[in-house]
């Protein structure tokens, strides 16, 4: 009978589904300490041009080199004419997402191609 490959087949997608299961749970972990370990620091804030953390008592951003001793109004004008930069931080981030999600939409039309 060919019931033999019907149950190794069925193994590796068993194993491929748990092997993606314990990537996505290491990744949720590893998202939340790192906002947590971002938002815990009481002498640190972000920079008003680049977003990046910095030292409450820092005069310039040692990311982005922008002085930070300017009035707020000042840091606003500044930021809106360099244009929302803000966005480009989390690009990584969000490129990493959609790989992810491609990979397993390809899994499973795969799997429903070659079974049906």
């Amino acid at each position: 009978m060919n019931n033999i490959g019907l149950i190794a087949e069925q193994q590796n997608y068993i194993t491929i589904g748990g092997l993606m299961l314990l990537v996505g749970a290491v990744m949720v972990i590893a998202g939340r300490r790192r906002e947590a370990a971002v938002g815990v620091s009481g002498d640190s804030r972000a920079c008003p041009m680049c977003a990046e953390t910095i030292k409450v008592a820092a005069v310039k951003c040692k990311h982005c080199g922008s002085d930070l001793s300017a009035s707020p109004t000042a840091i606003i004008d500044q930021a809106a004419a360099l244009g929302s930069d803000v966005d480009k931080v989390d690009t990584p981030i969000w490129i990493a997402r959609a790989v992810i999600l491609a990979v397993f939409i390809g899994i499973i039309l795969f799997s429903l191609i070659r079974h049906g």
